[in-house]
């Protein structure tokens, strides 16, 4: 009886400790779509891209639905989050099939979102790297987010490495709308002397330091799953800022271009 009595408090700690660490999880989806909103504000608004000007008018339509289901992956993810907040894990779980085709969509839609945008595009378009240049950043992102969010579907079952993969996947695919913002561009594309890796990927890589810092805070633990997904983002980013900067990248660039 005694040891019952004295393993309530203990079991009442890791209740609150879970429940406060599936809070701060939906809180990150909330602070995502608000920083999506502001970034992508012209385009939800007036259809128009982050430069206030028409859409590329060729493919306006695949943009739309490219950004239709980007933004519907990251409200799936806020209300995944809010469900297990709530612990209805079943409907949780039943949802997640509709993650999946969800995913198998946006993919190769953001794929060819990116390569017709870089075709489309007009010489002087992404001032001042050109469409060139400016094709990995999109193309980062959707691998960033396959790859991650890729990982977090099959290993759905098992929570402590799915959480931190569609965590991170998800801010991955936000992380357009996040360096679109005015004033977080503009800082830091003076802070990195106009790099342009340097100018969009940074915010979105200090939004997910903060995000595993306040992880660690709450659970007062260090999870290595979420150490790991970290570490894809930032090779994903890596591997191709330094591909983006060669040669065969700038010839393959040319021929989607042609």
């Amino acid at each position: 009886m005694s040891s019952a009595i004295a393993a309530a408090p203990e079991r009442s700690h890791q209740f609150q400790v879970e429940r406060l660490e599936r809070l701060s999880y939906l809180a990150a989806g909330g602070a995502m779509i608000a920083l999506v909103a502001a970034g992508f504000r012209l385009f939800y608004l007036h259809g128009l891209n982050a430069a206030g000007k028409p859409v590329t008018q060729p493919i306006a339509e695949f943009v739309y639905f490219h950004g239709v289901l980007m933004t519907g992956w990251i409200l799936f993810f806020v209300v995944q989050s809010s469900l297990i907040v709530r612990g209805n894990r079943s409907l949780h779980m039943r949802l997640g099939a509709a993650g999946i085709v969800l995913y198998s969509l946006i993919v190769p839609v953001g794929v060819a979102t990116a390569l017709l945008s870089a075709h489309y595009h007009p010489a002087p378009a992404n001032p001042p790297w050109g469409p060139q240049r400016f094709l990995a950043i999109p193309l980062s992102a959707i691998f960033g987010f396959a790859i991650l969010a890729g990982i977090g579907l099959m290993y759905r079952r098992k929570p402590a490495v799915h959480r931190p993969m569609m965590m991170l996947g998800t801010l991955s695919a936000a992380s357009a709308g996040i360096a679109r913002i005015p004033a977080v561009r503009q800082t830091f594309f003076q802070a990195s002397h106009g790099s342009l890796f340097g100018t969009m990927w940074p915010p979105t890589l200090i939004a997910a330091v903060l995000f595993g810092l306040l992880k660690v805070t709450v659970t007062r633990r260090w999870d290595r799953y979420y150490a790991v997904a970290f570490s894809i983002m930032v090779l994903v980013v890596a591997g191709f800022a330094y591909v983006s900067t060669t040669g065969w990248w700038y010839r393959l660039a040319l021929l989607v271009r042609r």
